[in-house]
């Protein structure tokens, strides 16, 4: 590969990288320590669990919504889709973190805000993917190894933080 090109590839590999990185580094803090956040405002261990459910349950309808809204609407770019996901999901957890709201709205928000969340990696696979139907020989290993290590540090220090 000629230096110009694999420079180009290493810049879409690197933008991926960022990509994936914040990513798992948001849902470090979301999902890994839910239930810390969430028993700090007074939810029972029962009701943390059916906020994890009912993540799972919207997370499986809403894929199954965009999946079948951007196969039916391919002239909008996934990279539009994921950033309106992404501000949605940015403003309830805006929600969350500014607004008290009482424990039947906190749950639903928390719950949306995760669907939505969960939502994102499959299109970020999408992103990365059309640069490979391009014929662009990317890389997805290091970028996501690249992030799964951010995960698992920003882990350990948040928790010896709440130690």
């Amino acid at each position: 590969m000629a230096q110009p090109e694999r420079q180009k590839t290493f810049r879409i590999e690197a933008m991926y990288a960022g990509l994936q990185s914040t990513y798992w580094l948001s849902v470090c803090t979301f999902s890994g320590f839910m239930a810390i956040y969430l028993g700090y405002y007074g939810f029972s261990d029962t009701l943390i669990g059916l906020t994890s459910a009912l993540i799972s349950i919207i997370t499986i309808v809403f894929q199954l919504y965009v999946s079948v809204y951007s196969d039916n609407h391919p002239h909008i770019p996934i990279k539009r889709t994921a950033a309106i996901i992404y501000l949605g999901a940015l403003a309830l957890v805006a929600v969350l973190a500014l607004m008290p709201l009482p424990i039947l709205l906190m749950f639903v928000v928390y719950s949306v805000a995760g669907g939505l969340i969960n939502a994102i990696p499959g299109l970020y696979n999408a992103l990365i993917i059309q640069f490979v139907n391009l014929g662009i020989p990317v890389n997805l290993g290091w970028p996501r190894g690249m992030s799964a290590l951010l995960y698992a540090v920003a882990a350990f220090f948040l928790g010896l933080v709440l130690e």
